[in-house]
């Protein structure tokens, strides 16, 4: 019971890791499997083309050769190889970068969680100097002052928070 259960959760944790970059790779796998397959295809059919016209001349009515035309088989056949390839990289490189987190978020985070030494001995002060019933109320304002740097952010505040702010400032 306890290995299904292992088994299901590796397997689970491993399909999030992959499920972003699951449709790309596959597209990426169809289309070389594509391209493979039609240059294989095109190789026969010139194998096949050549062994039928055996005294005849090896030009076609283009007037290219049978060569030239396996030549530029396989350079298209590489060129799409290296069009998929980059293609996919190019998405696996997208889907890392929108997965990870903004730096810039990270450090305004890191810079407001720790209180700087000023602050932290003004607090002290404060909490020193004032009787046990303030003593209460004072560190519920500091408490609740802690948080001020989130409500003055711009991204959390909804209208109805603009507009009652500009009634308290008309008061």
């Amino acid at each position: 019971m306890l290995q299904h259960l292992v088994k299901w959760a590796v397997v689970g944790a491993l399909w999030r890791a992959v499920r972003p970059f699951f449709a790309g790779t596959v597209l990426a796998v169809v289309g070389l499997v594509v391209v493979d397959t039609l240059h294989a295809e095109f190789v026969e059919y010139v194998q096949l083309s050549q062994n039928l016209a055996d005294g005849e001349s090896a030009a076609d009515a283009s007037g290219w050769s049978l060569q030239t035309w396996l030549l530029a088989s396989f350079i298209t056949t590489w060129l799409l190889f290296l069009f998929i390839v980059g293609g996919w990289l190019l998405h696996w490189r997208r889907k890392v970068l929108t997965m990870s987190p903004d730096k810039s978020q990270l450090s305004g985070l890191r810079r407001n969680r720790k209180p700087s030494a000023s602050r932290l001995s003004s607090d002290a002060a404060v909490l020193n100097t004032s009787s046990s019933a303030q003593d209460s109320s004072n560190a519920e304002a500091e408490e609740d002052a802690a948080f001020d740097f989130l409500r003055e952010k711009p991204r959390l505040r909804g209208r109805g928070e603009f507009v009652l702010g500009e009634k308290d400032d008309s008061r």
